[in-house]
């Protein structure tokens, strides 16, 4: 049985250096297509594309670039009709909004498109599908070479200073971490790790999250007390609070998943 001592390590993962030479990462905003509030945004991916961290991201760099106190909805919305609706009643309250959509079948993929032209709503997507309309469509290829290259994208379409660029590196890499490690959700190689199975294997790829050697106490306090508001959703899969590390790892470790 594990002890709590091994489920949270103390310990610090070290920095992998990124040789960025050989990426391409090309990406230019001009100023008059840089994004202001109140922000009005679809996010659309298929699943397995990344979509929960473009979502995140977007939501954290809202709130960073919105003024302190602003209401920002955020949802998760397959319904045609409901993400029409939802469009339609923030747009009328002036609210700053992000939806988030997997599945875009005819009727809701004319909706977007059609809203997206009459600049009611900006469209992210994080692939899977052919939008020539998004402002920005995230690689996951890229996102998994250097995430702070994909980060660099995202603070240019933001125009984020030097100071909230770097609150959304730390946010994103202890966001990461907890996804990975302390959540349901979690990587399948630290999901086998707590079972009790070798992982040797998998060291060297570059997937492999090593929640082993993260300092997860501390993640859990840094986020915590971010400037960036927590966004709770299924607080039984996601981390939500301090504490909720060994919880889902106890749990994951015992095979109660």
């Amino acid at each position: 049985k594990k002890s709590e001592r091994d489920l949270v390590s103390n310990q610090k993962l070290p920095i992998q250096m990124i040789d960025r030479s050989s990426l391409q990462f090309d990406f230019n905003v001009q100023k008059k297509d840089v994004m202001r509030p109140p922000f009005r945004i679809i996010q659309v991916g298929k699943p397995r594309t990344a979509s929960t961290f473009q979502f995140n991201i977007l939501l954290a760099i809202m709130h960073l670039k919105s003024p302190q106190g602003t209401n920002i909805r955020s949802q998760f919305l397959e319904d045609s009709n409901k993400l029409k609706g939802a469009i339609k009643e923030a747009i009328a309250q002036e609210e700053s909004f992000i939806f988030k959509t997997h599945a875009l079948n005819a009727r809701k993929r004319n909706v977007v498109e059609t809203l997206s032209k009459n600049d009611e709503i900006y469209v992210f997507s994080s692939g899977g599908y052919d939008m020539p309309y998004t402002i920005y469509t995230q690689d996951r290829e890229q996102l998994e070479a250097c995430i702070s290259c994909v980060i660099d994208q995202y603070a240019k379409v933001f125009d984020l200073s030097a100071r909230e660029k770097k609150i959304l590196e730390e946010y994103t890499e202890n966001y990461t971490a907890l996804r990975q490690c302390c959540s349901m959700q979690m990587s399948k190689y630290e999901l086998i790790r707590l079972n009790g199975c070798p992982v040797t294997q998998y060291l060297k790829l570059p997937e492999y999250p090593h929640c082993e050697k993260q300092n997860l106490r501390k993640i859990e306090k840094d986020i915590f007390n971010s400037s960036i508001p927590i966004n709770k959703v299924n607080l039984e899969y996601n981390w939500a609070k301090p504490g909720d590390c060994v919880r889902f790892r106890s749990r994951v470790a015992s095979g109660r998943v």
